[in-house]
This record gives C-alpha cells, sequence and structure tokens, in this order.
C-alpha cells in the first residue's frame, strides 16, 4: 500500500475540490454581496441557505452514507450494483417529489415564522427548487466519488462553481436584481451540473429497484439523518434567538463570522471526502488501529495550524469580505475551534462508523443539542451573539465525547491521549491569547505563522522519520 498519508492528502484536494470551489465562489461573491446588500439583507439570505442546508440533510434520509458503506459489498456484482444505485436514486427522487409538494403547503408558515418579511416571498420558490435539484447533484457527485473518476467529478464541480459566480455576480451587480439574482443563478448553475452528472452516471442507472437493500440501507443511514436534522435545526434555533433576542443586523454579522471561520470546514470536509473512503477499506488490516490513532495526531498537528492561522489573520479576512462587519472578530475564534471539534468525527469517533452502531450518534446528538440551546439562552442576553457561539461549542464537545465513548467501547484505538491532549491544549491558549493580544503589523503576523510552520513541520518530519516504515 502507498503512504496512506500521501494518498488521503491527494484525494483530499481532488474529492474535495467541490468545497474549494464553493471556498472560491464566496471569495468571490461575499465582498461584492457585504458592499451592495444591506445587513438585513444578507441575514435573511443567509437564513434561506440554512433552511436550504437542513433540508438538504434531511431529504437524502442518510443515503448518501449508505451507498459509501454498501457500495464496496457489490462493487463486482453488475446486475446488484446498478440495482443498489438505481434504488437509491429513484428514493431520492420520489422523497425530493414529496418535499416540494409539502413546501409548497407550508410557504406563508415559512415566511411568516423563519423570514418575518413578506417582501422576501419571492425567494421562496427558488429555494425549494434548490434543494430537490441539490440532491440530484449530491448524488452525482457522492456516486463519481465512490468510483474514483475524478476528472468526471472535477467537471462537475467546476460548471456548477463557475456559473454560480459568473452568473450570481451578473445578477447581483450588474441587473441590480437584490439577493434573489444569487438564488436564480443556483437554480440555473444545478441544472446544468446535474444533466452532465447524470450523462457521466447514466451507464449505472436502470429501472430496477429493490426495496429490501433500500430498507437495510435506510436502517443503517438514519441515524445520520438524525444528526443532520438536530444539528441543522440548531441552526436555525441559533437564527431565530438572534432575529428575536438581539435584531436581525446581527444576523448577517454572525452569517459573516461563520463564513469566515467556515474556511477550516471547508478544509475538514474536504479532508472527511477523502478518508472515510480509506477508513472502511482497511479497518480490518492488523495495524488499522495504529494508522487511525496516527491519523488523528496530524489531525491536531494541522488543524490546529490553520485554526491559528485564521484566527491571526481574522482582521484581514473580515477587510476582505466584509469591511462594516468587524464586530464579527471575537466571533470567529469560538467558531473556529467549534468547527475543529465537530471534525474530531472524522477521526475520534470513527469506532461507531466501523462496528455498525449509529444509534449512538443519534443518543449523543440529542444530549448536545440540549445542551447547546440551553446554554446559548442564558449567554445570548449576556454577551450577544459571542454567546450563541460559546453554545454551539459547548453542545459540540458534549457530542464529540459522548460518541467517543461508545466508539471506544466498540472499537477501541490506542490513542495517545495526555500527548494530544497536551497539543489541543496549547491550541486553546494560543487562541485565548489572540484575544488579548493585539498584533496590527501584517508582518509580525507572517513571521509568527512562519515559526509555527517551521515547528509544525519539524515535528511532522521526525514522526515520519520514525514511522517511515509504517503506511502512515
Amino acid at each position: 500500500m502507498q503512504n496512506l498519508a500521501n494518498v488521503v492528502l491527494k484525494d483530499t484536494f481532488i474529492y474535495g475540490i467541490s468545497r474549494y470551489l464553493s471556498l472560491l465562489a464566496a471569495l468571490f461573491l461575499t465582498p461584492i454581496y457585504t458592499r451592495i446588500l444591506s445587513k438585513a439583507d444578507y441575514g435573511v439570505m443567509d437564513i434561506y441557505n440554512i433552511w436550504i442546508a437542513m433540508f438538504l440533510a434531511i431529504i437524502p434520509l442518510g443515503l448518501m452514507n449508505g451507498l459509501l458503506r454498501f457500495y464496496p459489498d457489490v462493487e463486482k456484482q453488475v446486475r446488484e450494483r446498478k440495482k443498489l444505485i438505481s434504488s437509491i436514486l429513484f428514493t431520492l427522487l420520489g422523497i425530493s417529489a414529496l418535499f416540494i409538494i409539502i413546501a409548497i403547503i407550508g410557504k406563508s408558515f415559512f415566511i411568516e415564522s423563519i423570514v418575518g418579511d413578506k417582501s422576501f416571498s419571492g425567494i421562496y420558490q427558488y429555494a425549494v427548487i434548490i434543494v430537490a435539484l441539490s440532491v440530484v447533484h449530491s448524488f452525482n457527485l457522492e456516486l463519481l466519488r465512490i468510483k474514483m473518476l475524478k476528472k468526471k467529478f472535477l467537471i462537475v464541480s467546476i460548471t456548477n462553481f463557475i456559473l454560480l459566480s459568473l452568473l450570481g455576480f451578473a445578477l447581483v451587480y450588474f441587473y441590480n436584481s437584490g439577493i434573489i439574482g444569487f438564488f436564480q443563478a443556483s437554480v440555473f448553475a444545478l441544472v446544468v451540473s446535474c444533466l452532465i452528472g447524470l450523462y457521466f452516471n447514466a451507464g449505472e442507472i436502470t429501472l430496477s429497484y429493490d426495496l429490501r437493500k433500500t430498507i437495510e440501507i435506510i436502517a443503517y443511514s438514519s441515524h445520520f439523518l438524525s444528526v443532520f436534522f438536530f444539528f441543522h435545526s440548531t441552526n436555525l434555533i441559533d437564527r431565530y434567538l438572534i432575529t428575536n433576542l438581539l435584531n436581525l443586523d446581527l444576523n448577517g454579522i454572525y452569517a459573516i463570522g461563520l463564513k469566515i471561520s467556515g474556511l477550516l470546514n471547508f478544509i475538514i470536509a474536504a479532508f472527511s471526502m477523502a478518508w472515510m473512503p480509506y477508513v472502511f477499506r482497511i479497518k480490518d488490516e492488523a495495524n488499522a488501529r495504529q494508522l487511525f490513532s496516527k491519523m488523528f495526531d496530524n489531525y491536531l498537528k494541522f488543524g490546529g495550524l490553520l485554526i491559528f492561522f485564521i484566527a491571526l489573520f481574522r482582521q484581514e479576512f473580515i477587510a476582505f469580505f466584509a469591511p462594516t462587519y468587524e464586530s464579527a472578530y471575537h466571533l470567529i475564534s469560538i467558531m473556529l475551534i467549534y468547527f475543529f471539534v465537530m471534525g474530531l468525527t472524522n477521526v475520534f469517533t470513527i469506532g461507531i462508523q466501523i462496528s455498525k452502531k449509529t444509534r449512538f450518534l443519534t443518543y449523543s446528538a440529542i444530549i448536545s443539542i440540549a445542551c447547546n440551546i440551553f446554554i446559548s439562552i442564558i449567554l445570548v442576553k449576556k454577551i450577544g451573539i459571542e454567546g450563541i457561539a460559546i453554545g454551539s461549542l459547548c453542545g459540540a464537545v458534549v457530542w464529540i465525547a459522548i460518541q467517543h465513548f461508545f466508539a471506544q467501547r466498540e472499537y477501541q484505538i490506542p490513542f495517545r491521549y495526555f500527548k494530544n491532549g497536551i497539543i489541543f491544549l496549547l491550541l486553546i491558549l494560543a487562541i485565548v491569547g489572540l484575544e488579548f493580544v493585539d498584533i496590527s503589523s501584517p508582518a509580525y503576523k507572517v513571521i509568527i505563522m512562519l515559526v509555527c510552520v517551521i515547528l509544525t513541520s519539524f515535528n511532522y518530519l521526525n514522526s515520519w522519520r520514525h514511522n517511515r516504515n509504517s503506511n502512515l
């Protein structure tokens, strides 16, 4: 086997390109939107995006996770493979059609209860179409990724990115369409990329349907669905608390804070896309548990470096993305740690997925969400939107801790708790220190970052020499 770390790094770039392209779209469009749109407009756009993301988590019923887990079992059995893929696709299409009907019926409730401003109701139909198309788009990308069709994966991703960016810019900037132009551009980009993706995957789709297999996959994947539902519902609750206990403008501030700290999450998501298929492939090998432990070590080192980089230069990020949103400064550091902790599911709790005991995901999510909401309600009136962020962080810590307990019980991995605990503690102290130290000179920041990179690289090289005969 090739050096696993190098393979995962390469695949992180290739299969995570859709995430990077979304990041590039944000880099391109956000400075434009924040200069043209009001804070209230940007806040409403964020509410719609959260609503879309929530249903994109619910509608697939976790079937994408099931496809990832069950595809290797039938990969060499052509008939069974096509039946599996077709069953999942037709199930997704059926649920999407049902969603459209329900969404039409519930339009008034959403506008009045969530958005609170009927002047933005024209966006609703576009948001509904985006959800339905995105389900198909995600299915196409997931299937291409599992089949390792890297070039086709990139074509679909790049097409969506180019159309969304260029058309979104043209509609909002040149035609003054307001935030509705962004959603119109999204619909057009998704239509084209879905057609291309279906063309690439047409050979794997038949008219066959296996109800028994579909039920089996849903039984496995349903707990992923519950987790997605709980956490996206919490995002909506967070926006509700900010809007009703603070004001709508602060939703825009919160959205910018999430977008900048979300730079870390793009990279973590890309890593997850590359790493998880290898988890299932090597889980039964003799040295698998040691490989998982070492990957966790690497996650802490390089993830910590990324957190420190974004936190160190967040003032510059704010100046670029949204110069008038400086109130997001302290929020960013909290959300960076939040995304880092949430990303631990890829390395610190994988025993749950390996053992197929996914019910523990639901148990931990329920407790986590309750903790999140309770702390957020207490703190939001005392310290503002930072209280919402702290509530989210506490919920994430609880979620990971509970999962890790059950994961280790089902599939024990020899993590080096003391050493990694010290690394994590130093990372937290470094982030907290940046809150109290004013480093205004970009030159000093660059020097500090270079020192951190050199130290991390030196540590990694030492580890690599020590483990050069292993796969990681």
